[in-house]
């Protein structure tokens, strides 16, 4: 089961990478402020759960890493978006399309790792990172319908607050 659970890690490990850098490009990549505000917070998001995971494999004895853009492979789930500018309404739906499916396999990945665990403290860290997902999902689903009815992001602190 140990070996299961940080397989799992890593590739938790691997989906917080490339969410980051998916985050950060589309930061670099999109004309509109509010938008720029939203995919830097979630870039910082999951820079933050790369750290979390992390912290329990090397828990675990496995092999902790340390994040660097330039090691970051886009092998994975984000990597179907990378390239291009988000300059137009399409290009920032398909952005956050992606990304709310992201938030959603992250869910799922999480929720996996925390029903095949007996570690109490790795289910509470489960739970935490299901929770703010789940908040992450909910901040890229509104912006998505406020871009669609508007072609424009919401002013990112009056989603968040």
């Amino acid at each position: 089961m140990k070996t299961w659970i940080l397989k799992a890690l890593e590739s938790a490990r691997r989906l917080e990478k490339e969410g980051y850098e998916f985050y950060m490009n589309a930061s670099k990549s999109t004309n509109n402020g509010g938008g720029k505000e939203m995919f830097r917070f979630l870039a910082s998001e999951e820079s933050r759960h790369y750290e979390t995971v992390n912290n329990y494999i090397r828990t675990l004895g496995g092999n902790p890493l340390e994040m660097k853009d330039e090691e970051i492979a886009q092998s994975g789930f984000f990597s179907k978006a990378e390239g291009g500018r988000l300059w137009d309404k399409s290009d920032n739906l398909d952005a956050l399309n992606i990304s709310i499916q992201a938030e959603d396999r992250s869910i799922e990945l999480y929720s996996k790792i925390h029903d095949q665990t007996e570690d109490l403290s790795l289910k509470l860290a489960m739970n935490t990172l299901i929770d703010e997902e789940k908040k992450h999902k909910s901040i890229l689903e509104k912006e998505t319908e406020f871009i669609t009815e508007t072609g424009e992001y919401h002013d990112f602190k009056t989603i968040t607050s």
